[in-house]
């Protein structure tokens, strides 16, 4: 009995694989269809746009808190800095990235030169600041929801 399971499990594989093989090149072809016609549309083109505006303000929001800090940093640095952040936090692990963002942004920021204790303060500082940003957005579309954009009064019958 035990010398048969190996050629059962190897049936079992190459069945498996034979069924892969036939279904296979359809589910890829859909797959980089949609693929292919969802980088073509203008959404994705949009979408990028956004992405690219959102670390360009946020490479000018480090760019600038680096120059508060006393230690100015090239755009390309602080691009650089940025992106370093960004994969830091890719994965969130707490509430906010609180740590995790101060973590990697002080990491980045040392690659080019700032001590490690002013690193640190300097990632604090702009993580304050990007809450305090996104703070004050959410405070003014809540104000002007419920002042300039009220749905209209629906009219009873």
């Amino acid at each position: 009995m035990l010398r048969l399971l190996p050629i059962l499990a190897l049936a079992l594989l190459v069945g498996v694989l034979a069924v892969l093989a036939k279904r296979l090149p359809r589910s890829l072809g859909s797959f980089f269809g949609t693929t292919w016609g969802a980088f073509r549309s203008p959404r994705f083109l949009a979408s990028i746009g956004v992405a690219l505006v959102s670390w360009t303000l946020d490479a000018g929001t480090l760019f600038w808190t680096t120059r508060a800090g006393g230690y100015p940093l090239s755009f390309r640095e602080t691009m650089q800095s940025v992106f370093v952040l960004n994969l830091g936090i890719a994965m969130p692990i707490t509430v906010g990235n609180i740590g995790v963002f101060e973590a990697a942004l002080a990491f980045a920021l040392t690659r080019h030169g700032i001590p490690a204790e002013r690193a640190l303060a300097i990632a604090t500082v702009e993580h304050f600041a990007k809450f305090s940003g996104l703070g004050l957005c959410v405070g003014i579309l809540r104000l002007a929801r419920v002042t300039v954009w009220r749905p209209a009064a629906t009219a009873e019958k």
